[in-house]
């Protein structure tokens, strides 16, 4: 630095001398020219003092080249150190790693040495076995001869085996420190294992012995192939900003691993060097690996520094809330149209974009209905209307990364509700400006300070309580409050100062929502961010990409090209694109379809990988249980041990049992294939369908896409058994035919909770029946006959008939009969006849008496059975059985009749009532 002052200042001295002396050679002239001229004999002298003062003025700057030349002479003397002073320390890092290398060598070599030292004795003792049966040296004893190896051998070579695979493992712990410290560049992938191990034959012998063994005692030592860190292709060159999307973070988080590691230079265009970047994609809980075919993907342009570049964009302004607080209602007032009154239901359920002018936003609300906005800048403002049902948390959290101004709309008659706080805490945790609009102010009863105080305490200090939020209290009706909302907005707009590049940078944008539009294909609609975008243009989002081919604006005019903070509906994609996406720019449809390749990849290792993780606890549980068994078995004799093998089998068998009964208990599914008009929708629909059932019923969702009830979804439908249901969308004219043929059920709504509804009520549907018994009828046996059998054809076989009065109710024939003694249930099942004189009748009023017969039961009543009341649940009112025992005083035969009642005993006439079944019954 000192250096480089030197030579600045050097530089200016040479400069001032050098314009002085070209100062005094013009006075010179001067003076000469006004002189008369000399006479020639002094014109050589002229002459010489002119060269003089040439030299002079040439002397400066030949020596400032010659200090130039010494600088780049010590710099590259110094660049040359510092070549030689990298290499040196790549050669110590190289020793350093070579000499660990070594020590682990000798360190294995020494636990190989008890293994070889017992393989010589045996060697000997075969020897000394050959010499005295006198076999000659080339036969291999024979098995009678051949020693059992002890069981303390066979723990000796596990204990072994173990021991070398934990030297394994404490070496890759350690070459993985290395890697961090920077000893071992993060780069460069380990030698293969047996590279590294196998240095002799005795090594080799050991890999093989660690084979068989690993056929006898895999718990032991298998190795897990299966790593719980993901590997990550990653560039050779890559900014911090790319990285965090990369890895799938926080810039911030990032940015803070960058200062523990001592990168202070935490700059998002920061380009990060190859062994930076795989320091912090392993501390980020992935495997780097430098690919950069498997690792490219397109990401957006830095921050500009140049301030001259970026212009003034409209602002993106959101309309929050909670549902039905008037929040369309407000917006059709702002921009002066009646969204409202077309929507179904009367509630928003998609993300809308509009455009609204400055002079049509002023003058609302304002009997000035020729005002100008004054200032220069865009005239548009960009509002965004979001749902405010709970089953579209999604788009709201959408609308909230996108926007620049929040508008939070609380009714003054409703206070702050469950959605208004989750619009809090999204505000909160972004950074936006925020207006608070109190609408609805014109109502009568209100109380405008109560609601001030409830927003207060929700977490927004609104002005008049201490805070520095605007809060406006508006009417969409009357039109009170909207100009100065009006005003707000643009005030907090102003604030804000939003500029955005509009030339030299790739384009940015982000999907709001996309749908299917017949004569368009897939659209998107786009709020644009940064650069233009033009008809022609190569773009990606999320795992779609296409070229654009129309550009259609909110009124429905196509446009050749949109500047940034506008919305419009992009066509031309490959594939529908999802809401929430980031859209960029791409130099080529070579490029946009590479970068999607790769990004589905990555998606399906995503999955993978947590299905690895699920299936490495598993394996970890089975070897702990392996280990634990393991432990015990070891103080056992062979006797206990059997005794102890044969329980554990036993207590396996009874858990497969209980598994395969959990298995045939398994909640019934309703099965869904569902259809929605946009993809935002589709997802707020599905969360709301999935998150029904309970532990009896519960829904799947088959299939899931954009537009319309095509025959292939019934034909999908059909083959799954499912039922269609369709959200704001209609059923094609060919799918009718397999629908009638195969009588498929469905449902198409417009309104997300009658959906909601006709969906639980199909779960209900599928819940086990519940009764409960009702006591219709008592009456009580006063004598009892005895009557010929009509059921057999002599006449000496007689059946007891009792003769009863009904004492409360009526005695019905298809109800089941309850004979009670001494308070105490003898008998259940079904009447076989009853009789009022000769004649048969079905129900026997109050007060009147009757004979009865009974049908004998299958299963008898316990006499230990006191509740007489107590509901049966999945009884048939039918079939008279009851399946909670059998024995008691009374031992029925079946198909006989029963006779075993008294004088005296009562009788009970018990209806099963069909319960009303509701998704929380068990819960």
């Amino acid at each position: 630095m000192k250096r480089t002052i030197q030579s600045i200042r050097i530089t200016r001295n040479t400069i001032n001398t050098f314009s002085s002396q070209t100062t005094t050679n013009i006075n010179q002239q001067q003076q000469q020219q006004q002189q008369p001229k000399q006479p020639q004999q002094q014109q050589p002298k002229q002459q010489h003092q002119q060269q003089q003062q040439y030299y002079q003025q040439q002397q400066p700057y030949q020596q400032h080249q010659y200090y130039q030349q010494q600088q780049n002479y010590q710099q590259q003397h110094n660049y040359q150190q510092h070549q030689n002073y990298q290499q040196h320390q790549n050669y110590q890092q190289q020793q350093n790693y070579q000499q660990q290398q070594n020590y682990q060598q000798h360190q294995n070599y020494q636990q190989q040495q008890p293994y070889y030292q017992q393989q010589q004795q045996q060697q000997q003792y075969y020897q000394q076995q050959q010499h005295q049966h006198g076999e000659p040296s080339f036969r291999r004893p024979s098995t009678n001869r051949f020693p059992e190896p002890s069981k303390t051998n066979k723990f000796e070579n596990s204990n072994i085996n173990t021991n070398n695979h934990q030297l394994l493992k404490k070496r890759k712990d350690e070459e993985k420190k290395l890697r961090r410290i920077g000893v071992l560049p993060s780069h460069i992938k380990p030698k293969p294992k047996s590279n590294e191990i196998i240095i002799s034959k005795l090594a080799q012998e050991k890999k093989q012995r660690k084979l068989l063994l690993e056929s006898s005692k895999n718990h032991n030592t298998t190795k897990n192939n299966l790593t719980s860190k993901r590997e990550l292709a990653i560039p050779s060159a890559i900014t911090v900003a790319q990285l965090a999307q990369l890895t799938h973070q926080k810039l911030y988080r990032l940015q803070s691993l960058m200062q523990s590691a001592g990168l202070l230079d935490t700059r998002p265009d920061r380009i990060l060097s190859t062994d930076d970047t795989a320091y912090l994609v392993l501390e980020s809980g992935y495997e780097p690996i430098v690919n950069d075919t498997l690792a490219y993907d397109i990401y957006p342009d830095g921050p500009s520094v140049d301030r001259s570049r970026l212009v003034l964009r409209p602002p993106v302004v959101c309309i929050m809330g909670h549902v039905d607080h008037g929040k369309t209602t407000l917006l059709d007032a702002l921009r002066k149209s009646a969204v409202a009154a077309s929507e179904a239901g009367g509630i928003t359920q998609h993300i809308g974009a509009f455009e609204v002018s400055l002079k049509d936003l002023m003058a609302a609300g304002s009997a000035n209905a020729d005002a100008d906005p004054a200032g220069e800048g865009p005239q548009t403002i960009t509002f965004l209307d979001t749902p405010g049902h709970a089953a579209f948390s999604a788009m709201r959290s959408r609308g909230a990364m996108t926007t620049d101004v929040a508008v939070l709309v609380v009714a003054a008659d409703d206070g702050v509700k469950p959605q208004t706080k989750e619009v809090i805490d999204l505000v909160r945790q972004t950074d936006i400006g925020v207006v608070v609009a109190i609408t609805k102010c014109d109502k009568p009863g209100i109380d405008l300070h109560r609601t001030r105080a409830g927003i207060y305490d929700a977490g927004i200090e609104v002005e008049g309580l201490g805070g520095e939020v605007p809060c406006v209290e508006v009417s969409a009706v009357s039109g009170k409050g909207l100009a100065e909302l009006a005003e707000t907005i643009l005030a907090v707009a102003e604030v804000r100062d939003l500029r955005a590049e509009e030339e030299g940078v790739r384009f940015e944008g982000r999907v709001i929502e996309s749908d299917v539009e017949r004569g368009h294909g897939n659209m998107a609609s786009v709020i644009t961010l940064r650069g233009r975008l033009e008809v022609g243009l190569d773009i990606i989002a999320g795992r779609s990409y296409g070229r654009v081919r129309q550009l259609i604006t909110v009124s429905g005019e196509p446009v050749s090209e949109v500047s940034p903070g506008r919305p419009v509906r992009v066509t031309g994609w490959k594939s529908l694109p999802e809401a929430g996406s980031l859209v960029l720019g791409v130099e080529s449809e070579e490029q946009a379809k590479r970068a999607c390749e790769n990004r589905v990849r990555r998606f399906e290792e995503l999955g993978l990988a947590e299905q690895i993780e699920l299936v490495n606890e598993r394996r970890a549980q089975a070897r702990e249980a392996f280990e634990t068994g393991k432990a015990e078995l070891e103080g056992m004799t062979r006797r206990e041990r059997v005794a102890h093998l044969r329980e554990r089998n036993q207590q396996a068998s009874a858990q497969a049992k209980i598994d395969s009964r959990n298995e045939e208990d398994s909640p019934d599914c309703l099965k869904l294939v569902l259809k929605a008009d946009y993809t935002g929708t589709v997802e707020a629909v599905r969360t709301a369908i999935e998150g029904l059932g309970n532990h009896q019923v519960k829904v799947k969702i088959v299939s899931s896409g954009v537009g319309n009830i095509s025959e292939s979804d019934a034909r999908m439908a059909i083959a799954s058994g499912a039922q269609l249901v369709g959200f704001n969308v209609k059923i094609d004219p060919m799918a009718f035919s397999p629908i009638e043929s195969h009588k498929v059920k469905y449902t198409i709504e417009s309104v997300i909770y009658r959906l909601v509804d006709s969906v639980t009520q199909d779960l209900v549907k599928l819940l086990p029946k519940r009764y409960k018994e009702r006591v219709i009828g008592e009456a009580k046996i006063l004598q009892i006959f005895e009557i010929n059998s009509s059921s057999s054809s002599s006449s000496k076989i007689k059946s007891k008939v009792a003769g009863c009065k009904v004492s409360n109710g009526e005695i019905k024939k298809s109800c089941s009969i309850k004979i009670l003694r001494n308070k105490e249930i003898i008998w259940k099942g079904q009447i076989k006849d009853l009789k009022q004189g000769k004649k048969e009748t079905s129900q026997i009023a109050k007060g009147q008496e009757f004979g009865i017969s009974f049908k004998e039961s299958d299963h008898p009543v316990p006499s230990t059975t006191n509740n007489v009341s107590e509901p049966i649940s999945n009884s048939n009112s039918n079939n008279g059985k009851n399946e909670e025992g059998s024995g008691g005083n009374v031992q029925g035969i079946s198909g006989q009749t029963f006779d075993r009642f008294e004088v005296n005993d009562e009788i009970l006439a018990i209806e099963d009532v069909l319960l009303e079944r509701t998704l929380n019954d068990g819960l």
